[in-house]
């Protein structure tokens, strides 16, 4: 794996570290649901794009080039 990738790797586990503590922090605490599963939803979605293995795949290069 490249330097990249490592980074890339790093920030996605920051990212799902993120979204389990989000997670477990609307279970516990009164929160907006409706903003509280949009921002886990942006979350989940950034820790997979950020997933060397994801931007990897025949198919994220036939989207992106």
């Amino acid at each position: 794996m490249t330097t990249k990738n490592w980074i890339f790797a790093g920030i996605e586990a920051i990212l799902w570290y993120a979204f389990i503590y989000g997670v477990f922090y609307t279970f516990k605490n009164d929160v907006n649901l409706y903003l509280a599963s949009f921002v886990l939803l942006v979350i989940a979605y950034a820790a997979s794009i950020s997933c060397p293995w994801f931007r990897n795949t025949d198919a994220w290069k036939r989207l992106f080039g």
